[in-house]
């Protein structure tokens, strides 16, 4: 991002698919992955709260694993290639520039489309296999003695509050199980 903002080199690369490739790496590579990685992360806290602390290990098996590795490789593939194609671009047309039109490599322009769409097709099938794994368990209903055994195993360290009204200060109070009057 350093790079991109110094004035000589916005100036060879403005225009170009490396201002794609950081846009894009800036969306998927950061902003998705910390989404992905919070609701991964509720989603395992709800599964343990609900069922025990054995419901969450369908998130840390080996197929999730690979699968967000793969999404990671994928993304990165995508935005390296990006910000070649764009370094590349930005450097013939610099050294063309201003005697003659400006006329893409050949191997860049038959390859560009190709790259794009395999990277991208490669980033998508394993954010696909994520969200195969997440769906199911996000929507799973409790079973009927899934409450009652998930209090009988839970040894949560942190009380339960619960929030009453006092007609003393007229105000809503909130109490752990340690403070209840």
């Amino acid at each position: 991002a350093v790079l991109i903002s110094v004035p000589p080199l916005n100036a060879i690369i403005h225009g170009t698919y490396a201002v794609t490739g950081h846009a894009m790496g800036a969306t998927i590579g950061i902003d998705t992955m910390i989404l992905l990685g919070a609701v991964i992360w509720i989603v395992g806290e709800y599964l343990r709260g609900r069922e025990g602390e054995d419901a969450s290990n369908p998130l840390h098996c080996a197929r999730m694993r690979w699968s967000v590795i793969g999404l990671n490789v994928g993304v990165a593939l995508l935005v390296g290639w990006l910000h070649l194609a764009g370094v590349v671009t930005g450097l013939t047309r610099m050294r063309l520039a201003p005697s003659e039109v400006y006329v893409p490599p050949a191997w860049l322009a038959s390859s560009s489309g190709i790259m794009f769409a395999a990277t991208g097709t490669l980033a998508f099938v394993f954010f696909s296999s994520v969200l195969v794994t997440l769906i199911p368990l996000s929507g799973q209903k409790p079973q009927p003695d899934s409450i009652t055994r998930s209090t009988e195993k839970r040894s949560d360290p942190w009380p339960r509050s619960s929030r009453q009204f006092s007609e003393k200060s007229r105000t809503w109070v909130s109490y752990t199980s340690w403070q209840r009057p």
